[in-house]
């Protein structure tokens, strides 16, 4: 089930009102300047909603093996529900974060950097591919009613399999449900980052806290990209954007404009039914629910297999639940 609407339009919106209630500190300016930039971002951004959980396929990015990844387009959003679920539920959070927003930019590495390096911060683990591109990701997250901004970004070589960080965070630690994503930690919130250095107590238990719990929504994006491998899947548009005197009539009451949304669409039948005969050399297997997942084809091409209904029911039943939408 997709429950996410129009947070990308929440969140842009969100971080600036949350930037009013910044006390003083030192380098708030500067931090105000990066919410305001990952808001303009935002806006311009394609955005995508995916299933509830952020999980597609859930099968630790096998399909992009060996792949370079490219996002759709130049910057993108990608939105989702998370339910308070335990099963389900971010594996020692603190907070609940019931909506999340991922902002996606692609660009040349050495724009990165000369950009980043304005800010001071270090990128060596880039320096050897300034030709290449890479991925910064920023994650906007929702908590007690009010949008956040994480302090650092993550940036991913688009070869994002064969440069292994040696930032100060290392490569991205991910749940024992994912694969690890290399790259490196930026902080791009000083003055939020020092506060936070305080409460965890040093910088280094900081930003690998920080990296961790972004892990969750930049393999959200790692999905969106594998399934939009497949030849058979595509981007339609689940939510048209308002009219510019619709938005502007938003405005005026105080209502965040209404943002066009798309989903990703899988061209293939829905549910079927297994004939229960012969599978291989054995006998059918219990009916049970075969997981959507990633089939390669002879000529290398790559589809979406849709989950459908397998083995036989006089066998018996085997009943699971998967966070996968159609």
């Amino acid at each position: 089930m997709i429950s996410a609407r129009n947070y990308a339009a929440q969140a842009a919106d969100g971080i600036i009102k949350t930037a009013s209630l910044f006390k003083d500190y030192p380098k708030k300016e500067f931090d105000i300047k990066v919410l305001e930039h990952i808001s303009a971002l935002t806006k311009v951004a394609i955005h995508f909603a995916i299933p509830d959980c952020g999980k597609i396929f859930d099968d630790k990015l096998k399909g992009l093996s060996g792949v370079q990844v490219r996002l759709p387009f130049s910057a993108i959003t990608v939105e989702y529900f998370v339910s308070k679920d335990k099963t389900i539920f971010d594996e020692g959070s603190e907070v609940y974060s019931p909506r999340r927003v991922c902002l996606a930019v692609e660009n040349k590495v050495k724009d990165i950097i000369a950009f980043r390096e304005r800010t001071g911060a270090d990128l060596g683990f880039l320096s050897k591919i300034e030709d290449e591109f890479a991925i910064s990701f920023s994650v906007m997250y929702e908590t007690r009613s009010s949008w956040k901004l994480s302090p650092v970004t993550w940036v991913m070589p688009t070869t994002w399999e064969y440069y292994p960080s040696d930032s100060m965070a290392g490569p991205l630690l991910a749940t024992k449900n994912e694969g690890g994503i290399s790259g490196g930690a930026v902080i791009s919130m000083p003055g939020v980052f020092d506060l936070l250095c305080k409460a965890h107590g040093a910088e280094k238990t900081a930003l690998d806290a920080i990296a961790y719990d972004m892990h969750h929504e930049i393999n959200a994006v790692m999905e969106l990209c594998e399934a939009l491998t497949c030849t058979n899947v595509s981007a339609k548009i689940l939510q048209d954007s308002a009219t510019e005197s619709v938005n502007a009539k938003r405005a005026r009451k105080g209502k965040v404009p209404i943002y066009e949304t798309r989903i990703l669409t899988i061209e293939v039948p829905g549910v079927a039914q297994g004939s229960g005969g012969k599978i291989g050399d054995r006998g059918a297997p219990r009916q049970h629910l075969r997981r959507g997942h990633i089939r390669r084809l002879p000529d290398s091409r790559k589809i979406w297999v849709n989950s459908c209904v397998v083995g036989s029911l006089k066998n018996g039943r085997i009943d699971k639940s998967y966070s996968i939408s159609h």
